[in-house]
C-alpha cells in the first residue's frame, strides 16, 4: 500500500479510536453530576423559640380564715308571755368566731366550717342594742345581764360545761354570687339540725365577707327556753340570728 494511503488510514484509525473513547465517557456520566459523597455535618441548633409569659394558674379553691374580731354573731332573743312588758328582749353577741371558707372555682363545691364558743358569748352589748332599734330600747342593768348570762351558760340551754361550743358545717347549694343559698347543719348540744341559710358574699382582693339573717327554735336542739312566773313571763322559742362573717385569704403553700 502506497505511504500516502497508511498515512490516511491511520490518521481515520486514530481519530475512530479517539471518539470512541469520548463516546464512552459520555455514555458512564449521567447527566446530572454524580452526588458527591461528603463528611456528615451536624445540623446547627434550632434557634429556641423565645418562651412565652406562663398563663396564670386559677387555683381549684381559695381558703378564707375567719377574722373573730372583724365578724359578727347576733342572736335575738324576744320575751313574751302576758307579763311580757316586766322582762326585756336580748341581743347575745359573739366576736369570737373561728373557722374557715372554701370559695372553690365552681361555686358549688365551696363549703364553710364555723366554730362559736359559747364562753365569750356577750349579752345585751349596749352599742348593739341602739343599733337594734325600739324592740331593743330598754335599759338593762347588771344585775340582769348577769342573771341571762347565768341562764344561758346553765345546763338547761347551752350547757358550757360540756358543749364548749356550737358548730356550723355548710355547702353551697344554689344562686350565684354574690347571693348564695347555703345548706348548712347547726350543732348545739351534740344535736345537729339541718336548714337553708340565704348568704350574700363578696370577695375583694385577698377578704371574703358573708352576711345574712335566719331563725332556729331552741326546743330542737334540746334547749329549754327560759321561763318564770309559771309561764306569765318566758323567753320565745324561736331565736333570729344575724351574721357577719369577715374572713381573710390564707396563703398558698
Amino acid at each position: 500500500m502506497p505511504l500516502y494511503w497508511k498515512n490516511l488510514v491511520g490518521t481515520m484509525l486514530l481519530v475512530s479510536i479517539l471518539s470512541a473513547c469520548s463516546a464512552t465517557r459520555e455514555m458512564t456520566t449521567p447527566e446530572e453530576p454524580a452526588q458527591k459523597t461528603e463528611t456528615p455535618v451536624a445540623e446547627a441548633p434550632a434557634e429556641k423559640a423565645v418562651a412565652a409569659e406562663p398563663a396564670p394558674t386559677i387555683p381549684e379553691e381559695r381558703v378564707f380564715k375567719v377574722n373573730g374580731e372583724a365578724s359578727l354573731v347576733e342572736i335575738r332573743v324576744y320575751r313574751e308571755g302576758r307579763l311580757a312588758r316586766l322582762g326585756h328582749n336580748h341581743i347575745i353577741s359573739s366576736k369570737d368566731l373561728q373557722g374557715t371558707v372554701i370559695l372553690a372555682r365552681n361555686i358549688r363545691n365551696s363549703s364553710l366550717d364555723l366554730q362559736l364558743p359559747v364562753a365569750t358569748l356577750i349579752v345585751d352589748d349596749s352599742a348593739l342594742r341602739q343599733e337594734a332599734g325600739k324592740d331593743f330600747n330598754t335599759t338593762v342593768d347588771e344585775s340582769d345581764i348577769e342573771g341571762t348570762r347565768t341562764n344561758m351558760l346553765g345546763e338547761k340551754v347551752l350547757d358550757a360545761k360540756h358543749f364548749p361550743k356550737i358548730r356550723v358545717q355548710a355547702k353551697v347549694t344554689g344562686g350565684k354570687l354574690p347571693v348564695l343559698e347555703l345548706d348548712a347543719s347547726l350543732r348545739i348540744l351534740g344535736i345537729s339540725n339541718s336548714l337553708k341559710i340565704p348568704a350574700k358574699v363578696e370577695v375583694r382582693g385577698d377578704q371574703l365577707t358573708a352576711s345574712g339573717i335566719f331563725e332556729v327554735h331552741q326546743s330542737k336542739f334540746g334547749m329549754q327556753p327560759f321561763s318564770t312566773l309559771v309561764g306569765a313571763l318566758k323567753v320565745k322559742d324561736k331565736l333570729t340570728i344575724r351574721f357577719r362573717i369577715v374572713a381573710r385569704e390564707t396563703p398558698s403553700r
